[in-house]
């Protein structure tokens, strides 16, 4: 008795007979004595741009959010700091329940909404009247830049605080070492060292900036913070135009 076992492999499934040669006078049919597929999972999505890796879109995601947990710890170390010099009116406690999780301490990152003095300070309400006193965090840094504080009153001391504070949540854009190496790969450029990565880095970083430069230098503007202030009172829109601030 003569048995053929044929297999069919494909990228996501394998098919599987066996089949006895004896009977190949009859059907084939009759000669399959058994027969089965296996099918996988599907190593990738479909969507309607097209397909994508399933464990691209994990990485995504964690991305993301280590981005959003590194930009927490950032403004809390900052808050920390400003507390300490006397430059923020929030408590050390009501910042320790904000920015620490211990289920038996009773720590849930609960933000400090009953922080009245705090409050104000987001707002940029430094005399406590209910209104802001300026349009835009922005419109505060251009100020420290034009003017000289009395950094011996403590309400000019919560306005260096709260700029600071701002600058700690808008830091600016910084090229990744990824990114550049895809533009290469755009460019089909051939293997390059270190040194040409750094000078890579830098051009991307130029090119972002460019226009914000440009901008700078015709209205000598001395900060990115006056040149955003700048661009507001002409209304043009800041966030996600092309004035981009790099980090340098």
């Amino acid at each position: 008795m003569a048995k053929v076992l044929g297999l069919d492999l494909g990228t996501n499934s394998i098919g599987i007979s066996l089949r006895d040669s004896d009977l190949s006078n009859q059907s084939i049919t009759k000669q399959l004595e058994y027969f089965d597929s296996v099918i996988f999972p599907s190593g990738v999505g479909k969507e309607k741009s097209g397909e994508f890796s399933f464990a691209a879109k994990r990485t995504e995601k964690r991305s993301s959010r280590r981005l959003y947990q590194a930009r927490k710890y950032r403004i809390w170390a900052t808050l920390k700091l400003l507390i300490e010099k006397g430059y923020c009116p929030l408590s050390m406690e009501d910042l320790e329940k904000w920015s620490k999780y211990d289920k038996e301490k009773g720590l849930k990152h609960q933000y400090p909404v009953e922080a009245e003095k705090f409050e104000q300070w987001v707002r940029l309400d430094f005399d406590g009247d209910g209104v802001a006193d300026y349009s835009s965090p922005f419109q505060l840094r251009a100020e420290l830049m034009e003017k000289q504080f009395d950094f011996s009153k403590q309400i000019d001391r919560y306005k260096l605080g709260r700029a600071l504070y701002h600058i700690a949540q808008r830091r600016g854009f910084k090229s990744s070492k990824g990114e550049t190496l895809k533009e290469q790969e755009k460019n089909e450029t051939s293997d390059f060292s270190e040194t040409d990565l750094s000078e890579a880095l830098k051009k991307s970083e130029e090119k972002k900036s460019g226009r914000l430069v440009e901008y700078m230098n015709e209205h000598n503007l001395r900060t990115v913070g006056c040149a955003f202030y700048d661009l507001e009172r002409n209304g043009i829109r800041v966030r996600n135009s092309e004035y981009q601030a790099v980090r340098s």
